[in-house]
């Protein structure tokens, strides 16, 4: 049997890069979303829609959770569209099987990369806190 682990690991990797090389210009942005001293968090940049890749409307309660620009930056991709498999945010049949894992796997999971997720989404450089707040964000868009 072929092994296609790897494969489909590089296609979420490049995937992943062209996405956030194709993101919003935020160098000229003076709003203090981005800290001087973390250059590389870039990424995290926020958005203004009130829509996930699929179209589903977030849920009102979550629209200002800290998680939400750092899920839009590096998640979007795979949990936006179900790209390798991954749960798309909202989809409350495929996430009601993982639920009762618990936040603690999730978070394991989400900081060291699981099957074919890489570790922090694909970005070295968020924060075990910034990765924590994505991870909330989904798992809000989920529950009842």
């Amino acid at each position: 049997m072929k092994n296609t682990a790897l494969p489909r690991t590089l296609l979420v990797l490049a995937t992943s890069a062209l996405a956030s090389a194709c993101g919003p210009d935020t160098s000229s942005d003076t709003s203090g979303t981005q800290s001087e001293s973390s250059p590389d968090t870039a990424m995290v940049a926020s958005t203004a829609d009130n829509s996930g890749a699929t179209g589903a409307a977030f849920k009102p309660a979550t629209l200002d959770m800290p998680g939400r620009p750092i899920w839009e930056a590096n998640c979007k991709v795979c949990h936006g569209t179900g790209l390798a498999g991954a749960p798309v945010i909202g989809d409350k049949d495929a996430w009601s099987k993982r639920l009762p894992r618990g936040k603690d796997e999730f978070y394991e999971h989400a900081l060291n990369g699981w099957g074919d997720m890489p570790a922090r989404g694909g970005n070295p450089n968020l924060t075990d806190e910034q990765v924590t707040q994505a991870v909330d964000f989904m798992v809000a868009q989920a529950e009842p």
